[in-house]
């Protein structure tokens, strides 16, 4: 009986999702916890307060294809295309490109005030 069950709710939560437009659970191959493994300065294109040196960059997470990282007082916002690519923007117009290799390293350039070269390495 219970074999029944369960068979009839898996038949449910599959034409849920068929329903609802795809999975509950939406989680892309790059969804993860990425750590800092490099930041590089490499110029200043109109920063008037200076810019700021570091060895790496804070540590984000990707869920469901959406990444926010906090850079500085800003919230850089972006979603990784099924292609491993990222852009991400803030209100104020600074941006970060970068794409994710099969290793699971993103590496890209933040442009804003400052410019910076930038690497994470997703944790697996």
């Amino acid at each position: 009986m219970k074999t029944k069950i369960r068979i009839f709710d898996g038949l449910i939560w599959g034409f849920a999702a068929l329903v609802l437009g795809g999975p509950v659970c939406a989680e892309t191959p790059y969804d993860g916890t990425y750590i800092g493994l490099m930041a590089k300065f490499i110029s200043m294109s109109n920063a008037s307060h200076g810019c700021p040196t570091f060895d790496t960059p804070a540590p984000f997470t990707v869920a469901d294809g959406h990444v926010l990282i906090r850079w500085d007082d800003r919230d850089l916002k972006g979603e990784i295309t099924k292609q491993g690519e990222l852009m991400m923007r803030t209100e104020a117009a600074a941006k970060f490109v970068g794409k994710i290799d099969p290793d699971g390293i993103l590496r890209g350039q933040y442009s804003g005030p400052c410019v910076y070269s930038l690497s994470w390495q997703r944790r697996r």
